[in-house]
């Protein structure tokens, strides 16, 4: 068991006033984001400036996945995972968008090289599979990142001014591997799209 997990989902997150309010120049919430990857943006913010992460495994938290986007876990009576290229666009525009304003300069530049080859990958393997629309959706998502450049390195600059642990400490709370591979190997492949 994770003794203090790198993020915890959104749904479930509660956190002190004094986090909110210790420095109003943090935009806690990317308000660029509807859905997908805030939870890990809020945990992970919180962490480089020195806020801890906790899980309270004693809290029961009741909530439907997949019911504002299909997927997820709206999977019951399916033989593979369904998901939703809204669904996948939004993840990976906001997993790319994370790494950006979040790791520590030199960690990006080999950790966004190596996340735009996955999410290439990704795209080509729906293209190969004949889902364009699912390829397409990735490519959007990278495609936004980089005409959201300037918005990102403003975000960015607020957050790092107040970093106050390195990546080396977050590294060792993320878990390890590649998380694109590791969500095919657990759903059995490419998913089906809705």
């Amino acid at each position: 068991m994770i003794e203090q997990p790198f993020f915890t989902p959104k749904t479930t997150t509660k956190t002190s006033q004094f986090t909110f309010n210790s420095d109003h120049s943090v935009t806690w919430d990317d308000d660029r984001y509807f859905i997908f990857m805030e939870d890990v943006d809020l945990s992970w913010r919180a962490q480089i400036i020195g806020v801890d992460v906790h899980r309270c495994v004693d809290s029961v938290v009741h909530h439907e996945c997949g019911a504002t986007v299909i997927g997820s876990m709206d999977n019951k009576g399916h033989s593979r995972h369904k998901t939703s290229y809204f669904r996948r666009h939004l993840a990976e525009r906001n997993s790319l968008s994370n790494v950006l304003k979040n790791h520590e300069l030199q960690n990006l530049l080999w950790i966004v090289p190596l996340h735009l080859c996955f999410g290439f990958g990704e795209a080509l393997i729906y293209a190969v599979t004949g889902n364009f629309k699912a390829s397409w959706a990735i490519l959007r998502a990278i495609f936004w990142n980089c005409v959201n450049m300037e918005s990102t390195a403003e975000e960015r600059a607020k957050v790092q001014a107040m970093r106050t642990v390195p990546d080396s400490i977050l590294f060792t709370r993320m878990i390890k591997g590649v998380g694109k591979l590791r969500a095919f190997r657990d759903i059995g492949g490419v998913p089906d799209f809705a």
